[in-house]
């Protein structure tokens, strides 16, 4: 007696006349258009699995009623997943109706495999059939379900799977074979998924044709674990050649999985986060301070210091290198750190000139510019964006010269460092010493900085917006700033810079000219360096006032009453002064 197959065509449910649940059912055949009948004591597997059209395999036996009347019935009946029978599990898996083979095709091809019944390729052959024959959603359980042994053997089968169980096969593949033909296929599928190329195993990178492609981190991670962090002189040559052109966040990968004794290293260290260097070599630092100083990068050497006001350390042997001439990044935070030594005033004038070599854009002086503070602690200044007509307030007009959407006043957040991955890599720092979050106001506070000018006396967020009301005159006016004879940054006198919200600095020179030369208007007419250059913000209409177009449009005759005059509106003198 031979096993069939079939689906349930109803099964229970209640009896209309009775009121009782039905105990029996109806099956309809695949090779016959009869329906069985059978009971529930004819159920091998759970009844609660025999729902509609639920594929499941039976006997049929011949019933003979009391008027000898014969009639067909299934029995042993269970669900055509649990089928063992080889000859059913094939009549279903040849079937082209997708109801009958899906759910045992599975058994089907393992029961081939194990008794090699049928070749690889052959079956492999008929799952490219079967999966035709199947919609999208269908098509990735049915891959799912497929025996491994067939993704080994068919490239047609592997050019279908899902990248992450294409990864796995690959590496099992090359642990047995690098023959060119797998290389090649690899190496094809992985330009077809670029996303992959940053999740390889260590099995696919040792291929130098995969290596290649794959991104520095995953690089360097298999340089580091390829030599057992013991690297040989060409393996630290290819790592050092990774963080050349490595990213940020590249970086911030590779440092934190190099050993402790590779990150010591000299040709390595000027490749780590300023924060990690300064880490590394703090015990060293606080013993061995000058020629430590020596081998940190800019941005470690501003942190150093941080961590050295935190720690309340005695570095004066660094303040001697703070030259006054000096005015990089690094010189001012030597000035900042030798204060009360260096009177603020000094400070001050060499701040503004430190915000003029960068042309106004502070990101250039990361860490000093940082964001350090939660939104709660942040002072910001409001941002007024009052059009003229509408600020009835001459006062207001005149405190305000950058409300204008071309010259908007930038919240302190704005004149942080715009190296977001670099700053992004350290605010995720595991160091728990709070200096490395500090910006430029902390550094104030820390170092109790008195802010005060001969007329007037700052706090420290008051300072802050003077420094950015400074930083975005000079963005805005980076290329005025320079002489038009021979393209130098002018200079100004600090000493100009009284308390105001309106810009104090107005009057600027080239280094390069000559007051004897430059007097009268030849400083400003383009036949010398430029000098006693003005330049401020109109206050009628706000555009930039800059006295060598004033005298361009107007001639000799471009002040009225000591004062400039406007090329676009022709506003000379301010009223009440």
């Amino acid at each position: 007696m031979n096993r069939e197959v079939g689906k349930v065509k109803w099964y229970g449910g209640l009896n209309s006349k009775t009121g009782r649940p039905n105990d029996y059912g109806f099956i309809s055949q695949i090779t016959n258009s009869d329906d069985l009948y059978f009971n529930k004591r004819d159920i091998k597997c759970s009844e609660n699995y025999l729902k509609q059209d639920a594929i499941v395999s039976f006997y049929v036996k011949t019933v003979t009623n009391k008027d000898g009347k014969i009639s067909y019935q299934s029995f042993d009946i269970d669900l055509i997943q649990n089928e063992e029978d080889l000859d059913v599990i094939k009549t279903c898996a040849l079937s082209n109706q997708v109801m009958f083979w899906q759910p045992i095709f599975s058994k089907y091809l393992q029961n081939c495999i194990k008794n090699k019944s049928q070749s690889v390729d052959d079956l492999a052959a008929l799952c490219i059939k079967k999966l035709n024959l199947l919609s999208t959603y269908q098509k990735y359980s049915f891959l799912q379900s497929l025996p491994e042994e067939l993704y080994l053997v068919s490239k047609d089968i592997r050019k279908l799977l899902q990248p992450q169980q294409a990864i796995k096969i690959f590496s099992q593949i090359v642990e047995e074979t690098e023959s060119k033909d797998i290389v090649d296929e690899i190496f094809e599928y992985l330009n077809n998924y670029d996303n992959l190329i940053t999740e390889l195993p260590q099995q696919l990178l040792k291929i130098p044709k995969i290596y290649d492609i794959a991104p520095k981190k995953l690089q360097a991670k298999y340089i580091i674990s390829a030599s057992n962090n013991n690297l040989s002189k060409s393996q630290l040559d290819k790592l050092v050649d990774i963080l050349k052109t490595a990213n940020t966040a590249e970086l911030e990968y590779i440092v934190s999985i190099l050993p402790s004794e590779l990150q010591a290293q000299p040709i390595i260290f000027d490749f780590l986060l300023p924060t990690v260097q300064v880490d590394i070599i703090w015990d060293k630092f606080k013993s061995d301070t000058v020629s430590i100083w020596e081998k940190l990068s800019k941005e470690a050497k501003v942190f150093s210091l941080y961590r050295a006001v935190e720690e309340n350390l005695d570095l004066n042997i660094l303040t001697k290198k703070a030259d006054d001439n000096d005015i990089s990044l690094v010189s001012f935070c030597l000035k900042l750190f030798a204060y009360p030594k260096i009177s603020f005033l000094k400070l001050h004038e060499s701040f503004l000139k430190l915000i003029v070599t960068v042309n106004g854009d502070t990101s250039q002086l990361f860490p000093l510019f940082r964001t350090g503070l939660t939104h709660k602690q942040r002072k910001i200044e409001p941002q007024r964006t009052q059009s003229p007509r509408r600020n009835k307030s001459l006062r207001g007009l005149l405190r305000n010269p950058y409300r204008n959407e071309d010259s908007m006043l930038m919240s302190f957040d704005d004149i942080s460092s715009d190296k977001g991955d670099l700053t992004s890599c350290l605010e995720k720092e595991s160091s728990t010493n709070k200096c490395y979050k500090w910006n430029l106001r902390h550094f104030l506070v820390a170092k109790s900085i008195q802010i005060k000018f001969p007329r007037i006396t700052l706090d420290v967020d008051e300072y802050i917006r003077k420094i950015k009301a400074w930083a975005n005159f000079v963005k805005k006016n980076s290329q005025r700033l320079k002489c038009r004879f021979c393209g130098e940054l002018m200079t100004f006198n600090p000493e100009y810079s009284k308390h105001s919200t309106t810009q104090e600095i107005t009057v600027f020179w080239c280094p390069n000219a000559d007051p004897i030369e430059c007097s009268g208007i030849s400083g400003l007419d383009g036949r010398n360096h430029n000098y006693n250059v003005y330049i401020n913000y109109c206050w009628n209409c706000l555009k930039t006032v800059d006295s060598r177009n004033s005298l361009q449009h107007y001639g000799i005759n471009y002040k009225s009453d000591g004062w400039v005059k406007c090329t676009n509106c022709g506003a000379g003198k301010k009223p009440g002064y």
